[in-house]
């Protein structure tokens, strides 16, 4: 060749090299430019080939990055699709027992300012009476609610309404106007606890008392009702190691609690533990996710519930733990804000089968009488 380069000479010399010296292995690579032969010497041993190990370790990462935003995006899809879809129904202008609900007919002429003071004060003495009236409820009042609220629990005791709310660092026990909603006092609980459904009672001492559980701590706390001042914390157990509603049968003296299955467990008042548990059925299925409870003083023995996402409160008979009527309140709160969660929350009023509902987060709380 022109250059005199000697191939064989130059191979040899490099193979005695790369022998004695144990350095990696020489690559001839053809120089098409200059149509001449270049030796380059790798830094690296051939046999690590660290190259396949890094571009393999950043196809691992890559693949567990699409895989965590799968789940990401799986879980928020799981999260729409179990939300209730919202219909805005029609502007409601009328509601009575004998007077259906009626949508406005939008094209009508605005009112005069006269019809206008007219329907206010209409509205005014409808609100003392039926504000909505579906078939299975009729709503006499409505008030407003702290939106801050994740309501885990309401309860209704010597004239007064109660709330207890959840999440760890948010959770409270509260006591609300029932004229106004506004809350009148309230105490936190520990934020290492989230806060879980509440129940007042009369204990052995004939103090009025407010019984809270957590969710996952297995701890409950005892306040006397007055004060807010605990009085006693205990530890429970349930098949899903959870707290969720707990409501108290004043006839047997005993706490009537859920915890998200379809079990119903029953707890000596005084010394706080299961005596019995039934099975909470529906045409001879278990049904699970029993939450909020509320015993029923008409003598029949049987409790109302909330039952997680769904826009229900189911009537159980607690003997047999059968449900035995179920109240649809699906248009109860249609047009929700985006906040608002699950419907939650159920308590007796002052007056036989009126009951105080709300739900979490949501603007409202609810008078309702049961049909």
């Amino acid at each position: 060749m022109a250059s005199g380069y000697n191939h064989k000479k130059s191979s040899s010399e490099g193979l005695r090299k790369r022998k004695k010296s144990k350095i990696p292995s020489v690559v001839a690579k053809k120089d098409t430019t200059h149509n001449s032969h270049v030796v380059q010497h790798s830094t690296t041993p051939t046999t690590l080939r660290p190259s396949y190990f890094f571009r393999n370790r950043w196809c691992i990462f890559a693949l567990l990055a699409v895989v965590t935003v799968t789940f990401a995006i799986g879980s928020i899809l799981r999260m729409m699709v179990t939300r209730p879809i919202v219909v805005v129904p029609p502007p409601i202008t009328t509601n009575s027992a004998n007077n259906p609900p009626q949508a406005v007919d939008s094209d009508s002429s605005p009112p005069s300012d006269t019809a206008v003071q007219e329907e206010e004060n209409d509205d005014k003495e409808k609100s003392k009476q039926n504000i909505h009236n579906s078939g299975d409820y009729i709503v006499l009042e409505v008030l407003p609610h702290d939106t801050t609220s994740f309501t885990q629990g309401l309860t209704f005791m010597n004239g007064r309404l109660y709330e207890g709310t959840g999440y760890e660092g948010f959770s409270k026990l509260m006591e609300l106007d029932t004229v106004s909603g506004e809350v009148i006092r309230s105490v936190p609980v520990d934020s290492k606890y989230f806060g879980e459904g509440i129940a007042g009672f009369v204990d052995e001492t004939g103090r009025s008392c407010i019984i809270q559980l957590t969710y996952h701590a297995l701890k409950g706390f005892i306040y006397d009702a007055n004060t807010f001042e605990i009085i006693r914390e205990f530890d429970f157990d349930t098949v899903t190691k959870e707290g969720w509603g707990i409501t108290y049968d004043d006839v047997n003296q005993q706490f009537v609690v859920s915890d998200g299955s379809h079990f119903l467990y029953f707890w000596d008042r005084d010394t706080l533990k299961e005596t019995r548990r039934v099975t909470v059925t529906w045409n001879k299925r278990n049904i699970p996710h029993i939450n909020e409870l509320e015993f029923l003083p008409d003598g029949n023995h049987e409790i109302l519930a909330n039952v997680f996402f769904h826009n229900v409160l189911v009537r159980i008979d607690l003997e047999t733990g059968r449900i035995t009527q179920i109240h649809n309140f699906t248009d109860l709160y249609q047009d929700r804000i985006l906040k608002a969660d699950v419907f939650n929350g159920v308590s007796i009023t002052d007056k036989p089968n009126e009951f105080w509902v709300t739900g979490k987060y949501w603007p409202h709380l609810y008078r309702i009488k049961l049909l």
